[in-house]
């Protein structure tokens, strides 16, 4: 396999676990603190009553939880993706086992993240939604721009 080919393995394994949630968006400058800088702004932009905002807490707490988690295991991937990509040949087994690993920790954990989440869009009320809607495809045309 060429370097194109051990670039582009090393891109999927490394890039496997950054679609969890929008909280690994955050990278390495990420903290509770901001996390719950975002629950507050969210709450004021979409003035969320008492229950509205309990539902964005729990999502809010999974998502840490989820970042934490990830983030202990980040180090032991980076480790094992270079052990990769120094042998003379790539290890195909081994480097789809990791994929799969990561995909693995996703799937595991979506069904309750987007159950939260439904929880609290669900309870949003149409304006609300209407707003978040349209904050979220400002963000995402922005986050595409950005690549």
């Amino acid at each position: 396999m060429g370097k194109k080919g051990l670039m582009i393995v090393g891109t999927v394994v490394l890039l496997a676990g950054s679609v969890t949630a929008w909280a690994y968006h955050y990278g390495e400058g990420w903290s509770v603190d901001r996390a719950d800088r975002m629950v507050e702004r969210i709450s004021e932009r979409l003035e969320l009553d008492a229950a509205q905002r309990s539902k964005l807490e729990a999502l809010k707490a999974k998502l840490v939880s989820l970042r934490q988690e990830h983030a202990s295991k980040r180090q032991d991937t980076k480790e094992a993706v270079l052990s990769l990509l120094n042998e003379p040949t790539l290890d195909r087994n081994r480097a789809e086992a990791l994929v799969q690993e990561r995909v693995g920790r996703i799937q595991s954990a979506a069904p309750e993240v987007i159950g939260l989440f439904a929880d609290f869009y669900d309870g949003l009320n149409p304006d609300q939604q209407k707003t978040l809607r349209e904050r979220l495809a400002a963000k995402f045309d922005r986050s595409h721009h950005r690549h």
